[in-house]
């Protein structure tokens, strides 16, 4: 029991240093802004939280309207209310998300359709969120999409069987609404982040590269 505690204690502290991370991510490829976590999270009063919302959300039509690009994520799991109130949730962070209920079909949508990000239930219909994360970080094509854990279990065990099988992040239900957003945003920014790096080292060697032959 006492070593089971130490891991959950440790496990608990990394997370806490890990979302409380610097305001900036200063990289090679650039600056690029992340808002820290801390402060997204219960600093605003509910006036300016609505405020926000709306403004958010107005946003969002506007970009769709002129064909902006959005991210966009997939949630995996039988709870249909629960899908419908993240993918509501989302928007206002400029995030549209599509759904399904089972395993097998979240991994085809995955195949049909570019993601951003997998919100991903582990007890299931067919086969389990377990399953699904190995059978993505096999597929070349799905290996580099994050994956946020999203489930009532929360064991140690489990929780540390979910990083094993290649996600970036686990919560446990019941879930903080705002803590999910901001941990959604936040592995969205990652990605971009890394992208953005993988791009200009490319850029960097092609320049080279050319220069090199001058």
């Amino acid at each position: 029991v006492g070593s089971e505690m130490c891991i959950r204690d440790r496990l608990r502290r990394f997370w806490h240093r890990r979302m409380g991370m610097d305001a900036y991510l200063y990289c090679m490829a650039g600056r690029i802004i992340m808002e820290k976590p801390e402060t997204r999270a219960g600093s605003e009063d509910d006036g300016r939280r609505k405020h926000r919302l709306a403004r958010s959300r107005r946003t969002a039509g506007q970009n769709r309207e002129r064909g902006f690009a959005m991210n966009r994520i997939l949630i995996i799991d039988d709870d249909r209310e629960l899908c419908v109130l993240i993918k509501r949730s989302v928007l206002s962070e400029n995030i549209e998300a599509d759904f399904c209920s089972t395993g097998k079909a979240g991994l085809l949508k995955l195949r049909e359709r570019e993601y951003q990000l997998v919100i991903l239930d582990v007890m299931m219909p067919d086969i389990s969120g377990f399953e699904v994360a190995q059978q993505m970080k096999a597929d070349p094509e799905m290996a580099e999409i994050p994956i946020i854990f999203l489930t009532a279990l929360n064991s140690t065990a489990d929780i540390v069987k979910g990083f094993q099988v290649g996600g970036n992040d686990f919560i446990s239900k019941p879930f903080n609404k705002e803590e999910l957003i901001i941990r959604v945003t936040h592995q969205i920014s990652l990605v971009a982040a890394k992208r953005i790096i993988v791009a200009q080292t490319e850029d960097c060697l092609l320049y080279t590269s050319d220069a090199a032959d001058d």
